[in-house]
């Protein structure tokens, strides 16, 4: 958060006396402070989603490949006793 952000969302936290125009400034500016967090919050979500879809893909074909022997794709040692 901006340093401006920070002492503004501050005082708007400590309950300084403002007027009733001050009051729907900081209203109006707590709501788009919100909105642009949860906008970030769901863009970092997806990318994490995305990265562990991906690392379930490896995760998958490295366990298919120890259970497998390289050359002819026939269950090797490890594959025959799980």
């Amino acid at each position: 958060i901006a340093f401006s952000h920070r002492v503004k969302l501050d005082r708007i936290a400590h309950g300084a006396e403002l007027g009733p125009d001050a009051r729907r400034h900081d209203a109006d500016f707590v709501c788009r402070h919100t909105e642009e967090l949860e906008s970030r919050v769901r863009a970092r979500t997806a990318e994490l989603d995305q990265s562990n879809r991906k690392l379930a893909e490896l995760v998958q074909a490295l366990e298919q490949a120890a259970i497998t022997d390289s050359l002819t794709g026939l269950l090797n040692r490890r594959g025959r006793l799980a």
